[in-house]
This record gives structure tokens, C-alpha cells and sequence, in this order.
């Protein structure tokens, strides 16, 4: 796009072939394959997020923070990361993460952090404001539309200032 800024019309059209959003990753579908056996644990769990040293970092992370580790005790492992913080918080973590980092891999780094914190916190909040398991999966991809204009449409959304469009705004 020779322009930073479209119309409304414009970008309806963009949007409209910019075709399907991309595939899910694979460990997407490991996780959801773990967490839907009644049988599995948390070192079954640990094995799918094992394979990814950035997942695996934020878990043990969060099984440190003071929010989960009151009492400062160490944790060695990633299955007593998962058994400190929970099954559910645990793979919620890794869903986001495998999500976020699969889907916007051709993108920088940096971009690839914020929209990720982004979802996860407002896929956090939804999950605590309704319990339902739908509640957090639609936090984590209410910005998909977002995801589509930069993935498929034009790379330079990702750098202006998200949503501002020139012309009317598209609500």
C-alpha cells in the first residue's frame, strides 16, 4: 500500500480478500490434546510445553512470582511450575503463547510481546469476569481482525497507531 491510511470502503475491501486467518500451530492443538484427557497431568503437560523455551520461561516465572509463591519456596521443575500454579492457568499460558507466537511469527519480535500481553490479559479478565471456558478463548482472539490487516493485508498496520484510519472510523 502506497498509503498508510485508508478510507472506510477501503478497507472493508481489504478485508474482505484478505482471505482466512492462518492455521493454528501445532502445539496449539498438543495443548488442547493434553487438557481435554481426563487422564493426563501436569507431566503431560509439561512435556508439550517443554518443547518451547519461551512458554516454558513464563510458567516458571509465573510459579515464582509472589502471587503463586507466597513463601519464596524454589521450583526446580516445570511440572511443579504447572502443579504451583494450576493445570488451567498453566495451559490458558501456553494456549495464548503457542497462539499469539504461531500466528504472528513473520512479525517483529517486539510487536509479537505487546499484542500477546495484550490477549492474554484481556483473556484473563474475560475468564475471571465469566467462567465459562469460551470466556477466555474470546479474549485471547477478540484483536484476530487486527492480526488479519497486518498478516494479510499490509505488514505497516503493525507500525502506525492501530485503528487510526483516515476518513471514518470503522466501529
Amino acid at each position: 500500500m502506497d498509503k498508510p491510511y485508508t478510507t472506510r470502503e477501503e478497507t472493508i475491501a481489504l478485508v474482505f480478500h484478505a482471505g482466512d486467518p492462518p492455521t493454528l500451530p501445532e502445539r496449539f492443538h498438543a495443548i488442547q490434546a493434553v487438557i481435554q484427557d481426563p487422564d493426563s497431568g501436569a507431566e503431560d503437560l509439561a512435556r508439550v510445553i517443554g518443547e518451547d523455551q519461551a512458554t516454558s520461561s513464563v510458567i516458571m516465572r509465573m510459579s515464582m512470582s509472589a502471587f503463586y509463591n507466597p513463601m519464596g519456596l524454589p521450583v526446580y521443575t516445570l511440572p511443579e511450575a504447572i502443579a504451583r500454579i494450576g493445570m488451567q492457568t498453566a495451559a490458558q499460558t501456553a494456549l495464548s503463547m503457542s497462539l499469539i507466537y504461531g500466528l504472528f511469527a513473520p512479525i517483529g519480535i517486539g510487536t509479537i510481546r505487546r499484542l500477546w500481553a495484550h490477549a492474554w490479559a484481556v483473556a484473563i479478565i474475560a475468564a475471571k469476569l465469566d467462567a465459562h471456558p469460551a470466556a477466555y478463548m474470546a479474549g485471547l482472539l477478540h484483536d484476530l481482525g487486527k492480526v488479519m490487516l497486518g498478516l494479510r493485508v499490509d505488514m505497516e498496520y503493525f507500525e502506525s497507531e492501530l485503528g487510526r484510519l483516515h476518513g471514518e472510523e470503522l466501529t
